[in-house]
């Protein structure tokens, strides 16, 4: 038996619950709600990033059901794994299970996730669950307005970063590739069953993020100075994005730059959400307090496909990256701090990360980056 991984993204659809109950009036009135904001959210996202207008204008915003966000994540998955048609067969000929495996990875992750941004196709919009904003904006008796704008805030931040580091995607493509050939995988078809029957029984230790208790196993030093010959016996420095598509030849490397990488971005998304204030979201401080720990949808799906994969998470301490951003914002600017996203030799290493004003020396050093 074959599955394609457009069935396998349907199965996982329709095998999801679909959500709180709600009238169709009501249900059109949220999605008015979370679709107006788009205009205000545009300007926030430049207002607490600092990032330009040319990567925090026309964000747009698309409200969805569950089946569709599925749709739009394993669309996202699939391209980083493999960008070839989504009509191509899942290889779970071995093992029916697999596809039932996935199905129910991408349909655990849906029921824990607001938003989703895909950096693998230039333009997409920013897509909110409305059936998870909706579920828990009732249980916890948040404001719906605000609700509805901070997360769509927090996913439009999220996306800006993509945005502003057009070298990512490649980056990312990169690891997951060496992580796949890693352990002779294709497609996601071919990962082990185990892994993802784990990740489904540890679906759990998936819903939130940790605070402070674990440890980011950073590399401690980063190549520098990439270059190559050209044709003429030239040489000549490399591109952010040949340095990002050149990564590591370890998978462990690997794993733990794409962790890096996602519990940077995470940890930027956060702390730009500290200036926030209540004259621009009146019930922040309630959000906060209710909302803490919500998990991204980068991390999240990483942790899932990592455990797929067989291999340990590389677990990570957000305090050290949080310090980090919010040392080098408050010393330096925001401007200084999001050079990050000018090349991946910009990110911290673990010295730099004990230790900004390193980082911020090797910037201004360095100043074409």
């Amino acid at each position: 038996m074959a599955i394609t991984w457009t069935e396998a993204m349907h199965l996982a659809g329709t095998l999801v619950p679909p959500g709180p109950k709600i009238s169709r009036a009501r249900a059109r009135a949220v999605v008015s709600v979370v679709e107006s904001n788009t205009e205000t959210v545009s300007k926030l996202v430049a207002t607490i990033t600092g990032l330009p207008a040319s990567v925090t204008e026309n964000l747009n915003i698309v409200a969805v059901d569950r089946s569709r966000w599925i749709y739009r994540a394993g669309r996202t998955l699939q391209n980083l794994i493999d960008p070839a048609p989504a009509t191509q067969v899942v290889k779970s000929t071995v093992n029916p299970l697999r596809g039932l495996a996935v199905s129910a990875m991408m349909g655990l992750s849906a029921l824990r996730v607001y938003g989703h941004c895909d950096p693998t196709v230039p333009g997409e919009p920013i897509y909110l669950s409305v059936p998870n904003l909706v579920q828990t904006r009732r249980f916890k008796s948040l404001d719906a307005i605000d609700f509805s704008q901070w997360i769509a805030l927090r996913s439009a931040v999220y996306c800006a970063q993509f945005r502003a580091a057009p070298w990512i995607v490649e980056y990312i493509r990169a690891r997951v590739d060496l992580l796949m050939r890693s352990v002779e995988a294709d497609d996601i078809g071919d990962i082990s069953l185990s892994g993802l029957w784990n990740t489904v029984r540890n679906a759990d230790s998936l819903a939130a993020d940790a605070e402070d208790n674990s440890t980011l196993v950073l590399r401690t030093r980063r190549a520098r100075g990439y270059t190559r010959r050209t044709e003429s016996g030239d040489t000549v420095e490399l591109s952010p994005q040949e340095i990002a598509a050149a990564g590591p030849t370890d998978p462990i490397a690997a794993l733990t730059e794409l962790t890096e990488l996602f519990g940077f971005m995470d940890a930027y998304m956060r702390v730009s959400m500290e200036y926030l204030t209540p004259t621009q979201i009146t019930s922040i401080q309630r959000i906060r307090a209710l909302m803490r720990g919500t998990p991204t949808p980068g991390s999240l799906l990483l942790r899932a496909f990592t455990r797929g994969l067989g291999f340990d998470p590389v677990t990570w301490n957000p305090s050290s990256l949080r310090r980090f951003i919010r040392q080098v914002r408050s010393e330096e600017g925001a401007q200084v701090l999001n050079r990050v996203f000018t090349s991946p030799e910009n990110l911290p290493t673990r010295t730099e990360l004990a230790n900004p004003s390193q980082w911020v020396r090797r910037m201004e050093h360095n100043p074409v980056s």
